[in-house]
């Protein structure tokens, strides 16, 4: 480490592959189960919750929980 560095806990993050069928303009895709390009990914196509991300789909991710 260098010289006056932190040693810090370890954190993980999944994210999803950036496409957006909507352009990123600030909503949930408009068809989230059609982003297919995801499904290749570990962790992430198989933890998909596709009936939670169509109930949401096109809405503003400010409302998500």
């Amino acid at each position: 480490m260098i010289k006056g560095a932190q040693q810090l806990p370890t954190q993980h993050i999944t994210i999803r592959v950036p496409w957006h069928d909507a352009g990123w303009n600030g909503t949930i895709c408009k068809n989230p189960c059609g982003n297919t390009s995801c499904m290749v990914l570990p962790r992430i196509g198989t933890g998909r919750n596709d009936a939670k991300e169509r109930a949401a789909a096109g809405q503003s991710i400010e409302k998500m929980e």
